[in-house]
């Protein structure tokens, strides 16, 4: 069995399309890394902005500085600094402060200030200058008044349908579950990893949609399908042959893939900030986890969402008798739920939507959502209820790929 495994996986590995779509890959994960590293920019101590590789270094030593937990006596310190930067008048510039004052005094406290600013801004809306009302001892509040804001969130008469007191109940106590005081470090590297991984996957997915695309229907095209089903083994083992090297390049494929974008990222940010609260870089995100395990959950899931694009792509390819199809109706399960609007009336319809493995990759937003999915009593967050729903039609789709081509009649 594992010669006729290795023998599959050859033919897989080397066709011209698992080349050029690991250097898609490659360049993808380049260019994402590009257009993040271009769009940093900090202010130096003389007053000028830096860019580039020199904002990234200025950040992390500055925010890494700080680094550990974000106790309110830190807190109401970062506050106190900020009202003695502008209670100096040769630091001001009209009511505001110089460039060079701002890079001297209040940009090492940026990450914690605009923290202050959101979890303190009023409902109606984000207040930049909401610290200007507040004092050292309002820091004490900190903690509370993050969770006034998820009970203000819950509260919120939605289109689509309002939280149930239930669902309330059920998220305050996953919030209850996050330890405080929130561990703090410089997590920029680790934020553009979570934003931008869904691309990454995104594009690993389709590269697994065309390698695995002519498994079976390649076979018919080529007129081998009469000989495999004709021979001894060719209804059984050859089968399963194929179906375990299909898994086993997609694992490797997803994998390298992952780990190509992660470690170029983190050798430009560095890795501070692995064990910061998910809270940090999304402050009313119910789930008590760090950006570590964020990281891990959300490529457990796309790792799961490209199983599910190929178990799919194996049952079109043992039906259809060209690659090209296969590869086409497979684009269009993968892309179409992109461009299908969530509705604005129907709680439900948005879950089935998001049960897509598109809406799969993004595990960083569905970790930082309010959505519960209930089955049959139980009320399961909808990363759980994306993770199941793939398993579960994975291990359906997978022996229906087996009986197709099994099945099938040669002319």
């Amino acid at each position: 069995m594992i010669p006729l495994i290795q023998f599959e996986l050859r033919k897989m590995v080397r066709r011209k399309a698992t080349f050029a779509g690991m250097a898609i890959i490659v360049i993808i994960s380049i260019l994402l890394t590009l257009s993040t590293v271009s769009g940093e920019s900090r202010t130096d101590q003389n007053g000028k902005e830096i860019t580039g590789l020199s904002a990234i270094s200025l950040a992390r030593e500055q925010t890494h500085e700080q680094a550990g937990r974000l106790t309110t006596k830190k807190i109401g310190a970062a506050i106190e600094r900020y009202h003695a930067a502008r209670n100096n008048p040769e630091n001001l510039n009209g009511e505001e402060l110089s460039d060079k004052a701002y890079g001297q005094t209040e940009q090492k406290d940026a990450e914690i200030l605009s923290l202050i600013r959101q979890i303190y801004s009023p409902k109606a809306g984000y207040d930049y200058y909401v610290i200007n009302k507040l004092t050292s001892a309002d820091a004490s509040h900190f903690y509370q008044k993050r969770m006034d804001k998820v009970q203000e969130y819950l509260d919120t008469d939605y289109t689509y349908g309002n939280y149930s007191v239930e669902d309330k109940a059920f998220f305050l106590k996953m919030n209850q579950k996050i330890a405080v005081p929130f561990a703090f470090d410089y997590t920029d590297g680790w934020k553009n990893v979570l934003l931008n991984l869904w691309i990454i996957i995104f594009a690993a997915a389709f590269i697994v949609c065309v390698c695995v695309s002519p498994v079976f229907s390649g076979e018919y095209q080529s007129g081998a399908d009469s000989i495999i089903l004709s021979s001894r083994y060719g209804r059984s083992k050859v089968i399963r042959a194929k179906l375990w090297a299909s898994i086993i390049l997609t694992t490797g494929l997803f994998l390298a893939s992952i780990l190509i974008f992660t470690l170029l990222i983190l050798a430009i940010y560095g890795y501070f900030g692995w064990n910061s609260n998910l809270q940090i870089i999304q402050f009313r995100a119910p789930f008590p986890l760090t950006l570590m395990e964020t990281y891990i959950w959300s490529v457990l899931l796309g790792f799961l969402a490209c199983l599910l694009m190929m178990t799919f792509t194996l049952v079109l390819s043992a039906k259809m008798k060209a690659p090209f199809y296969v590869i086409i109706c497979s684009a269009i399960v993968l892309l179409g739920p992109m461009f299908i609007p969530y509705s604005k009336s129907s709680r439900f319809f948005n879950h089935i939507i998001n049960l897509f493995p598109v809406k799969m990759m993004n595990g960083y937003s569905s970790f930082s959502h309010y959505e519960l999915y209930h089955v049959l009593g139980y009320s399961i967050p909808e990363p759980y209820a994306m993770a199941g729903t793939a398993v579960i039609l994975s291990f359906v789709l997978l022996p229906l790929a087996y009986k197709g081509f099994r099945n099938h009649q040669v002319a």
